[in-house]
C-alpha cells in the first residue's frame, strides 16, 4: 500500500476498488484513536463489492503512519486528509468517520465543504470546545471510566460476552495500531457547536446505545445543531458500532449514500433516551 510523504509525516493509506470498477464515488474512512485503518476491516469488502472506491488513512502516529513531530498540531489531520485528496485528484468524497476521526471530519468539512459530498459521524463526542458541552463530557468521562482497559471502554458488554473472537481481534488490532503511542494531540476539542451549523452537506449521525463515551443523548446535541441531519441508534453496541455490528452499520451507511432514509434513522422518530437540556 502507498505512502504519501509530507513535510512532517509519512502518511500511509489504502486505496481499493473493484478491478472492473470505473466508479467516481470514493468513500474516505477516518478511524478512532484506539485503532488504525484496520478498524475498518469489516467495511472493506462490502464497500468495494458495492462499487465504492474505499480510501482509509492511518492517522499520524497510528498504524503505519510516522510523524517526525512530538505532538499532533491542531488541524494537522484535516490538512493530511486534504493532501491525500489532492494527491489522488479527488475533488469531492463521502467521509465516514468514527470517534476521534469524526473530530477531524467535522473540522475538515467546515473548512472545505466543497470537498465533502456526504458526511457520516459515528460514535463521537465531536471534539466540541463549548464550555457547557465540555462540562457534560467531563462529568461523563470520569476517571473510573477512562481507567478501563480500551476493549472494555469501547466494546459493549453484550459484544464482549457474545463474541470473544471478535473481541480478541479488536484487541490485537488496537495493539498493532500503536506505532507511536506517545504521540498526542495538542488539542482534541477544536470544534464548536456553531461550526456544526455551517455543515451544508447531508450528514448522518450514528450512535451506539451502550456507548460509554458518546451515548445517544450526547450525540443528539450534535444532531440538533446540524441542519437537516439524520440520526440513528444501533442497539446493543458500544463505542465501536462499525466493528460490533458491521452488517447493520454498513446497510445504514449504504442507504444514506444512496439517498434513502436509513433504517431507524430520522431525528423525529429516534428512539434514543430523552435529550439533555441545553442553554
Amino acid at each position: 500500500m502507498p505512502y504519501l510523504e509530507l513535510p512532517e509525516v509519512s502518511l500511509w493509506y489504502t486505496d481499493e476498488r473493484r478491478s472492473d470498477s470505473t466508479t467516481s464515488e470514493a468513500v474516505v474512512f477516518l478511524h478512532p484513536d484506539t485503532g488504525s485503518s484496520q478498524s475498518w476491516t469489516p467495511q472493506l469488502l462490502p464497500f468495494i463489492t458495492a462499487n465504492y472506491r474505499l480510501i482509509a488513512i492511518d492517522q499520524r502516529g497510528r498504524g503505519q503512519s510516522k510523524s517526525i513531530l512530538p505532538t499532533i498540531p491542531d488541524g494537522a489531520c484535516a490538512d493530511d486528509l486534504l493532501a491525500v485528496l489532492n494527491h489522488l485528484d479527488l475533488e469531492a468524497v463521502h467521509i465516514v468517520a468514527t470517534a476521534l476521526g469524526a473530530f477531524d471530519a467535522i473540522q475538515f468539512a467546515t473548512r472545505h465543504p466543497e470537498r465533502v459530498t456526504k458526511l457520516v459521524l459515528a460514535n463521537t463526542a465531536g471534539g466540541i470546545s463549548d464550555q457547557w458541552y465540555a462540562n457534560i463530557v467531563q462529568h461523563m468521562w470520569t476517571p473510573e471510566i477512562l481507567a478501563l482497559p480500551p476493549h472494555q471502554l469501547e466494546l459493549s458488554p453484550a459484544y464482549r460476552g457474545a463474541n470473544p473472537e471478535g473481541t480478541k481481534a479488536w484487541i490485537e488490532m488496537h495493539h498493532r495500531s500503536r506505532l507511536q503511542p506517545g504521540l498526542v494531540r495538542e488539542t482534541e476539542a477544536a470544534n464548536r457547536l456553531a461550526d456544526l451549523e455551517l455543515l451544508s452537506m447531508p450528514v448522518l449521525l450514528i450512535a451506539g446505545d451502550a456507548d460509554l463515551l458518546a451515548p445517544p443523548r450526547l450525540m443528539q446535541h450534535l444532531a440538533d445543531r446540524i441542519p437537516g441531519s439524520q440520526f440513528t441508534v444501533i442497539p446493543n453496541t458500544g463505542h465501536s458500532s462499525s466493528w460490533e455490528a458491521p452488517e447493520v452499520f454498513n446497510e445504514i451507511v449504504f442507504q444514506f449514500l444512496a439517498n434513502t432514509v436509513p433504517a431507524q434513522a430520522g431525528r423525529a422518530d429516534c428512539n434514543c433516551p430523552d435529550r439533555l437540556e441545553r442553554p
